[in-house]
């Protein structure tokens, strides 16, 4: 008994805590169908060949559909044992994680989805995840450490890194709705030994924790690591992470549980859908997937295990130096301004139309800024009609705007470009923008 416990413990590469770790928000239970489909509303007598236009008062609410109502959470999620942290989690040895579909796991789809997170895992890093008894020496022993993944209800969870015994992790049907495998991959990140980003040992530079509107039991999920217990591998503090929670995880009320220091990140935290380039960076020190210090990629990209470097839209290429085809690129030397308009401005922008602009400052050593002079796009909630922006050069999630919501306003981003899009859908449009394009 004694040896087979012994071969246990060496499958996992480092001492493991034995922390449980939850999503603080799981999603509304239901299917996976996307929002509901738009209303069309009954004109009388309109020209049924163009939209009637709102002439008198174009942000008038009422003779409009309103946007769907968002998705309220459901049961919220938790890390049981937070306390008794002495080391960090173990690593799964030479990056090979064994699985299995326990009995009982129902949701055929979330399998698949499940499949598909694994597979955002492996094109980027060297880990590898190899399901139970299908061959490979590494997973076939009754030794072997495995990932033992369930579909229970109860919420979305994980084991945090490689235990002897027991590694689970759980995925409830509603932790993807409409099929958006994000949640799925925080979990599995947990079962690789990661954490969450805001309990970092350096958190309190980044973020402040409002104890005072978590629910009573739960401030042990705003717990901060020791150094010792969480390594950074010296990559910066990451707001945009897939491990972040966002601003109201655990509330008691409506109001935050925590605020970010730096506002221009205010609306990015949580949101779960992709890795960041610094969760590759992250993910590819941890399980030492590098052959010496990787170079840089342009535009903060992230370097992968093979080689070539992750990418945020619009950069493409080996090393991001390229941008996406169907993005228009201005760019400026930084002698002058430069006037940037929304397609026929100052009549109506298009139907159906989504525009992708660039603003790109050729010395890299500038910061973008870009000065409103004049917009006017649908509004609703920014749910018909929408205007994007991104801060830098690998923004995961872009600043989403409508109505007359950045009319005067400034934006000067963290480096040298900024991407701006304009979406319409097949009703209503405005004048859309107007933007003065510098380099400061």
């Amino acid at each position: 008994m004694r040896l087979i416990l012994l071969a246990m413990f060496v499958a996992c590469a480092l001492a493991a805590s034995t922390n449980r770790v939850r999503r603080g928000s799981p999603f509304e239970k239901g299917d996976r169908k996307g929002p509901p489909a738009k209303e069309t509303p009954d004109h009388e007598g309109e020209d049924k060949d163009r939209p009637i236009r709102r002439a008198d008062n174009p942000f008038e609410k009422g003779k409009r559909p309103g946007a769907p109502k968002k998705l309220k959470p459901d049961a919220e999620g938790e890390d049981k044992h937070s306390v008794a942290r002495r080391s960090a989690p173990a690593t799964w040895d030479a990056g090979k994680l064994c699985y299995l579909f326990v009995d009982g796991f129902g949701d055929a789809q979330m399998k698949t989805n499940v499949r598909r997170a694994m597979d955002r895992f492996e094109a980027v890093s060297c880990v590898t995840f190899i399901e139970a008894d299908t061959g490979d020496s590494s997973c076939t022993s009754s030794t072997s450490p495995k990932i033992e993944i369930k579909n229970d209800k109860a919420g979305c969870w994980a084991d945090v890194g490689c235990h002897p015994t027991l590694n689970r992790v759980n995925v409830a049907t509603t932790c993807d709705p409409y099929d958006q495998i994000g949640v799925l991959m925080h979990e599995l990140f947990h079962a690789m030994g990661r954490y969450h980003e805001h309990t970092r040992p350096d958190r309190d530079q980044f973020v402040t924790i409002l104890y005072g509107n978590i629910k009573e039991d739960q401030e042990h999920n705003f717990e901060k690591h020791s150094s010792a217990d969480f390594l950074t591998y010296g990559i910066k503090y990451d707001y945009e992470s897939i491990m972040h929670y966002g601003t109201s995880f655990f509330a008691k009320s409506s109001g935050p549980t925590l605020e970010v220091k730096d506002p221009l990140f205010a609306n990015k935290i949580g949101k779960q859908k992709d890795f960041s380039t610094r969760d590759i960076l992250y993910l590819n020190n941890m399980y030492q997937c590098y052959n010496g210090d990787p170079s840089p990629c342009e535009h903060r990209g992230a370097r992968k295990a093979d080689g070539s470097c992750y990418c945020i839209h619009p950069f493409t290429g080996q090393d991001c130096q390229d941008v996406a085809s169907g993005v228009e690129v201005f760019e400026n030397d930084g002698s002058a301004a430069i006037i940037v308009k929304s397609l026929n401005y100052p009549d109506d922008y298009p139907l159906n139309t989504k525009t992708e602009t660039l603003l790109k400052c050729t010395d890299a050593s500038k910061k973008a800024q870009m000065e409103i002079l004049d917009f006017a796009i649908e509004g609703y909630g920014c749910y018909y009609d929408k205007f994007t922006y991104t801060i830098m050069g690998n923004d995961l999630y872009p600043d989403v705007k409508c109505e007359d919501q950045l009319a005067g306003k400034t934006v000067t981003a963290e480096d040298s470009s900024i991407l701006i899009t304009l979406s319409s859908d097949d009703m209503y449009t405005f004048k859309g923008y107007k933007i003065s394009f510098t380099c400061v």
